[in-house]
């Protein structure tokens, strides 16, 4: 998702307009990631991270620019990249447990 922004941080010269372009791409994935948050929110996926569950929550409802006249807003940035990473930790680690408690009710039939 944050791949999009890379031709702004290289330096390859992009104008506003392709900034723009950038951005509405940017806020169309933003909104599949809420929707897929909130699914895995509901899974129980973020239930052994209270703190980045209610962060979670509070992204869901904000509606970040990302990009204000000539700059970049990269507090709101930083905060997408963090949600993203931390999420997918999270998520990895869930799916962990899960598959982790399937191994485990097989294992008796295995003995």
């Amino acid at each position: 998702m944050v791949q999009g922004l890379e031709p702004v941080y290289d330096h390859s010269g992009v104008s506003l307009e392709q900034v723009g372009e950038i951005i509405r791409q940017l806020k169309t994935q933003e909104a599949t990631l809420k929707v897929l948050l909130g699914k895995w929110m509901t899974a129980g996926a973020f239930d052994n991270s209270p703190v980045l569950k209610e962060q979670i929550q509070q992204f869901q409802h904000k509606d970040y620019a990302y990009f204000t006249g000539k700059e970049f807003l990269n507090d709101e940035l930083n905060e997408l990249h963090r949600i993203i990473n931390e999420s997918w930790s999270a998520i990895n680690k869930f799916n962990f447990r899960k598959f982790k408690g399937l191994l485990q009710a097989q294992l008796p039939y295995l003995n």
